[in-house]
């Protein structure tokens, strides 16, 4: 079985978009444990650490662009193409021009009639009706359609009539090893500061539209945090370089670390993959997150977990899952944020009782989600019979 991956980064500051594709291969390695793998990647950045992950799979690296018609070729080699647009592209709030050369990879995946599978993601919103139609007509042409929050699915509905599957997000699937950290003070708390929100966007100009003042937010929780005798985590999840420091949360974490530097704040590393973030995030009695994938390796490893949402892909992915348990930074006070994290804090376990319950509904989305992606992987190759390459 050869699959082609479209819009999972392979490596990528974003240990959140990574997440995504350690998840799906390691589901495809589940359902196809009898099956010779082939995973191909659409990009020039190969990953060794994940390919360490998975040395009983096959990693073809394919050069695949639209001007010189390369990526038909390509694409044709597949059995498949999954895409989830790093989770949350398929939306023009990140970049219009971005939303535009992702969706017309898409199409070309379309015209070669190898089947385009949309994994799992958030649909919309989207400002430009152009830009939504052009995305509307690939939802509408594509084999199979996931969905990971029924808002989308709702946008979906609104705009084109097939049939969606929801289920949840794939990074709930993402292997891990519980970290175990001393149970020093009051307990540990992890905190996601999110470069991209401390910078106001990639705009800088509040590019979110907050209520919420996220500086004042994040320093007025270290210092009460500090002040209540809690061991607290500063930990990125989108691990910038010298040369990419967009939107990287490095480098303000580093300066907040320098700052209210004592005994009880520690500065988590520079995580080399996905799986390492999580297994240092699952060693948290809370933690409080704006990058949703870090939120999610919290949830997933039954860690008392307060989201910051700065747009719906947050309400839509936890309304799915009855979680309650969420700063709204485009609606809240900036005081009230503040107060309401602070009073979780100290009720972490009744946010554990939630989860807990939450987790067999997360485990019912992921068997429905494995049992029909079987049923289309089989179906498929019964119909085709094996690929010669």
């Amino acid at each position: 079985m050869r699959i082609g991956l479209l819009g999972f980064p392979f490596k990528n500051a974003n240990k959140g978009c990574e997440a995504l594709t350690y998840s799906i291969i390691h589901i495809l390695r589940e359902i196809l444990e009898n099956e010779h793998l082939e995973i191909v990647s659409f990009n020039t950045n190969s990953n060794t650490v994940l390919e360490n992950y998975f040395p009983d799979v096959d990693f073809i690296t394919a050069r695949a662009k639209i001007k010189d018609f390369s990526c038909f070729r390509e694409f044709r080699k597949c059995d498949f193409v999954f895409d989830v647009t790093s989770g949350d592209g398929f939306s023009d709030i990140y970049f219009k021009n971005l939303v535009l050369r992702t969706t017309l990879m898409k199409e070309c995946v379309i015209l070669s009639r190898t089947p385009l599978v949309l994994m799992p993601q958030t649909y919309g919103p989207f400002e430009d009706n152009n830009i939504r139609k052009f995305a509307v007509h690939t939802i509408r042409k594509a084999y199979r359609v996931y969905s990971r929050d029924q808002k989308s699915i709702d946008f979906i509905n609104q705009h084109a009539k097939i049939d969606v599957l929801k289920v949840t997000d794939l990074a709930f699937s993402l292997p891990f090893e519980r970290k175990v950290f001393p149970a020093n003070g009051v307990g540990n708390v992890g905190l996601n500061i999110s470069g991209l929100l401390w910078k106001g966007g990639f705009e800088k100009n509040n590019q979110f539209n907050l209520t919420v003042d996220y500086h004042k937010y994040i320093e007025e929780l270290i210092t009460s945090l500090l002040s209540l005798g809690y061991v607290l985590h500063l930990i990125p999840h989108v691990i910038e370089n010298d040369n990419d420091k967009l939107d990287g949360d490095v480098q303000i974490c580093s300066e907040l670390y320098k700052k209210y530097k004592c005994s009880n704040l520690y500065l988590a590393p520079s995580f080399t993959s996905p799986i390492e973030a999580k297994n240092y995030i699952s060693g948290m009695d809370v933690f409080i997150g704006a990058r949703m994938h870090s939120t999610i390796a919290a949830f997933s490893s039954n860690v008392s977990v307060i989201p910051f949402s700065y747009s719906r892909k947050f309400e839509g992915l936890y309304e799915n899952l009855n979680y309650p348990f969420i700063i709204h930074g485009q609606k809240s006070t900036t005081e009230d944020a503040i107060s309401q994290t602070l009073d979780w804090i100290k009720d972490k376990d009744t946010i554990k009782n939630t989860i807990g319950k939450e987790l067999k509904t997360v485990l019912e989305y992921q068997m429905i989600f494995k049992s029909d992606l079987c049923q289309l992987l089989l179906k498929k190759e019964k119909q085709s019979g094996k690929k010669s390459y």
